[in-house]
């Protein structure tokens, strides 16, 4: 089993590979995706693309640039579970997002406004703040703990969410979450 597992990482690109191997149940979905490297510095380490976006490199199916070769397994798994398979590719993660967004106290949706007005002064952000915190915020401060893209922030969730994304993590990591 191992020796076919090789194989099969072997086809795919270096971090899809490490990706696949560090969360099984996202393997089904990793070898949908384009994927394409991008070598620009400009901060950015990956950035996610829907299907049917007109910006990406390829709107015929989910995709992901990865920008500069900086971005880590856990940057693609978090904006994979963040962007695509929260949002109704898969019931148990759907589900962890959801209570997430629903649990979030008045202090986080607080934070959550600020991060839009700093998105707006520092970024040029232009879409209105309910767009924003779908498309950006919401699975922004989602994948801040639980794929420790904001190291040290504990503090930015309640111990209930803490407690759910770590359970995530061990549904993600298992080789029997399978896609759903």
């Amino acid at each position: 089993m191992p020796n076919q597992l090789s194989k099969l990482l072997a086809q795919y690109h270096p971090l899809v590979a490490k990706t696949m191997a560090q969360y099984p149940t996202l393997q089904p979905y990793l070898s949908q995706i384009a994927f394409k490297d991008n070598p620009a510095q400009d901060g950015r380490m990956l950035e996610y693309y829907p299907k049917g976006e007109t910006d990406s490199f390829d709107p015929s199916r989910n995709a992901v640039e990865v920008f500069g070769g900086r971005a880590s397994p856990q940057d693609l798994a978090g904006d994979l579970v963040s962007h695509q398979l929260a949002n109704g590719e898969n019931t148990q993660l759907g589900r962890y997002f959801s209570d997430f967004v629903q649990s979030m106290t008045p202090k986080q949706k607080a934070i959550l406004q600020e991060q839009y007005q700093w998105a707006k002064d520092k970024e040029g952000e232009t879409r209105p703040y309910d767009q924003w915190a779908q498309a950006s915020g919401l699975p922004a401060y989602f994948r801040g703990y639980a794929f420790n893209q904001w190291p040290g922030r504990q503090d930015m969730y309640t111990p209930q969410q803490i407690q759910q994304f770590d359970q995530m993590n061990r549904f993600l990591k298992s080789r029997t979450g399978g896609g759903d």
